[in-house]
């Protein structure tokens, strides 16, 4: 990843699913699931963000290949506004967020996101939600372990589409 944000969340979480993986208690292992879940969520919303915000860094050129002050401060808010909204990351919510900034990226997205990055997104925000609500959710490590690894695929998906 080359977006720093995304990579310091990454690196945080790859020392806390390793950390976890050697525990033996399995109760506590399970505990610590649903809070890496939550973490895991957080990871693909604010690593989302970082890398449209860095996306919408790009200069725009305006008239005679200058950004003017108006161009740039209504970028700047529609930035802020979207991004501030951004919540809840399940798949729909990412494609309309990232349609916003691009429609042709949003398409690109949609033909590449496999069945298995969809079902971890979805599963992530499922859990990440019932965990914030104080309901019960039956989540292994294993589990989290799994979404993570493939919510990893397409953050950097994301950010392969945004770069290219």
């Amino acid at each position: 990843m080359k977006n720093q944000i995304a990579r310091e969340y990454r690196d945080r979480l790859d020392r806390l699913f390793a950390q976890t993986g050697d525990l033996s208690d399995d109760e506590l292992k399970t505990h610590l699931a649903q809070y890496l879940c939550v973490r895991v969520s957080g990871f693909l919303q604010q690593s989302i963000r970082s890398i449209l915000s860095e996306h919408a860094q790009a200069p725009t050129m305006g008239y005679e290949g200058r950004v003017s002050d108006y161009m740039e401060w209504e970028r700047k808010e529609f930035v802020d506004v979207r991004l501030k909204a951004f919540q809840n990351p399940n798949a729909y919510n990412i494609s309309v967020l990232i349609r916003s900034f691009d429609r042709n990226c949003a398409i690109r997205l949609h033909e590449s996101l496999t069945p298995e990055m969809i079902a971890a997104i979805t599963s992530v925000n499922t859990h990440r939600n019932r965990i914030a609500h104080g309901e019960d959710t039956i989540l292994s490590f294993a589990q989290v372990k799994n979404y993570y690894e493939k919510i990893k695929e397409t953050i950097a998906l994301i950010e392969g589409i945004f770069n290219s």
